[in-house]
């Protein structure tokens, strides 16, 4: 099973169900894969948000 953070996100209201399944399909990785939920993107003169960023030590990333 692959690393979440969090571990769940339980906390979600009904109105991101669609995240809360891609959350789950995620969640069936195996545990090459670090799955973070929620990142913060900042930068210079933006503010915004990645859904999930998927992390594999071999294959490199990918944000959804």
């Amino acid at each position: 099973m692959a690393i979440m953070y969090p571990e769940s996100i339980d906390f979600l209201g009904d109105d991101r169900l669609a995240e809360k399944e891609v959350f789950c399909h995620l969640k069936t990785l195996n545990d090459d894969y670090s799955i973070f939920h929620s990142v913060d993107w900042t930068g210079k003169g933006f503010q915004s948000e990645c859904d999930f960023v998927i992390f594999h030590a071999k294959k490199g990333f990918i944000t959804l």
